[in-house]
């Protein structure tokens, strides 16, 4: 903003010779004289001034014995005296002044922060819907206004901050922290754990319930580990009745598990024709002034866009779109065998990955790679500790006869004198 305002006030370039350019150097700053980039020459010094401190040097030369040498002049005054003869110019510089005042009235970029469970198109467009937003009068913005707005229609909105800044309307926000990521448990009905692999029983550790093996057993798939059926004895010992739960324990079995992949053993390489294609094009709004190469089929496309801002918050309601278009053709070709083996151990470390997010911990993999012409194949086996997790309800835990689903007579037993 400090160049604009300098450029449009003109300043001039000199240079500074003679006896005794200190003492000029203090008298412009008891005259309050600002001079800037400042530096030594052979001959003497150079700076730059205003146009209007350069008319106020007389008595300072005359005192300090000095000459002053102009170089060059910049500024808008110097360029409307060299083209005062140009009418057009002359109306160019003043529809640009008059295009730029009319322009600064509304907002042309909006920018929102803070935000994490509500996107930015989201808001972006709720704001649109209440006339909030791009190509809107800035005085028809109340900031106080959209603060609450966004706070009602958004419940996890705390807190909003809305400020227009230019041509530009930023909007931050701070969302209600979630309250965490544990998950409520919903209510359990007696159920049993069931594992679902084969394998060797490696430790039983039961919360609640009834555990039905212990380390060291061999298990199939489908069988209960650990009751949700707790017995419960009369003075006797005998077994009068039971208590349901859910059952609840800590089970890890070691087992094998299988493991097989299949992908391709080919890939499509693009490869570029010819030479790369630019141009440019300029967006505003809904529309698009396309200056570049017609796009054809199978051609590549990388497009940059930058809005046009002058300043820091002033921007203009045109984007400035640069495009690079090359044309490609489609080959197959083989992956190479380092390529194979990357895939396969990806593929493969993504699925234990998937694993031990469901508590099974891979202890080691033993995994063949196998290629024909057209598929790689990857198969072999997953060492692996598995913690039985499946629950099943438990059904007609006593028939009319008195026995459970698990062969335990239930009945009561009398005692006659």
């Amino acid at each position: 903003m400090l160049k604009f305002i300098k450029f449009f006030r003109g300043y001039l370039y000199v240079r500074l010779t003679g006896y005794s350019p200190e003492r000029f150097f203090n008298l412009c700053g008891n005259a309050g004289i600002i001079l800037w980039e400042l530096h030594r020459e052979e001959t003497g010094y150079v700076f730059c001034i205003s146009l209007r401190a350069f008319r106020r040097l007389k008595p300072m030369l005359r005192k300090s014995g000095t000459q002053i040498r102009i170089l060059k002049r910049v500024g808008l005054p110097f360029l409307l005296f060299r083209y005062r003869k140009h009418r057009f110019f002359a109306i160019g510089i003043l529809a640009a002044f008059l295009f730029l005042m009319v322009m600064s009235r509304f907002v042309w970029s909006v920018e929102i922060s803070g935000n994490y469970q509500y996107s930015t198109q989201l808001l972006t467009k709720f704001l649109a819907e209440e006339q909030i937003g791009y190509g809107v009068r800035k005085r028809e913005i109340d900031c106080g206004n959209a603060e609450v707005l966004l706070r009602n229609h958004f419940p996890d909105i705390t807190w909003v901050s809305v400020r227009l800044s230019g041509t530009k309307l930023y909007v931050a926000v701070q969302e209600r922290l979630p309250a965490g990521n544990a998950e409520e448990e919903p209510a359990l009905v007696a159920s049993d754990l069931v594992t679902e692999v084969a394998g060797e029983v490696t430790s039983v550790l039961v919360r609640r319930g009834t555990a039905l093996v212990q380390a060291g057993d061999e298990v199939e798939a489908g069988t209960v580990v650990v009751s949700g059926m707790i017995p419960i004895q009369d003075d006797s010992g005998e077994t009068v009745s039971y208590d349901l739960c859910a059952a609840d324990a800590d089970v890890t079995i070691h087992t094998i598990l299988p493991y097989e992949d299949h992908f391709s053993a080919k890939k499509q390489v693009r490869e570029q024709i010819g030479k790369a294609k630019y141009g440019i094009g300029v967006l505003t709004g809904d529309g698009q002034l396309n200056l570049f190469w017609q796009q054809k089929a199978q051609t590549g496309c990388i497009r940059i866009y930058r809005q046009i801002c002058l300043g820091r918050d002033f921007y203009l309601p045109f984007t400035l779109v640069t495009e690079r278009l090359w044309q490609y053709e489609n080959n197959e070709t083989d992956r190479t065998e380092a390529e194979i083996k990357r895939i396969a151990q990806e593929k493969l470390d993504n699925y234990i990955q998937k694993l031990e997010k469901n508590a099974i911990q891979i202890l080691s993999n033993s995994v063949i790679i196998e290629k024909n012409a057209t598929e790689v194949s990857v198969h072999g086996t997953l060492d692996a500790m598995v913690t039985v997790s499946r629950r099943t309800e438990i059904e007609n835990t006593k028939t009319q006869e008195g026995t459970d689903k698990y062969g335990i007579d239930t009945t009561v037993v009398g005692h006659s004198d």
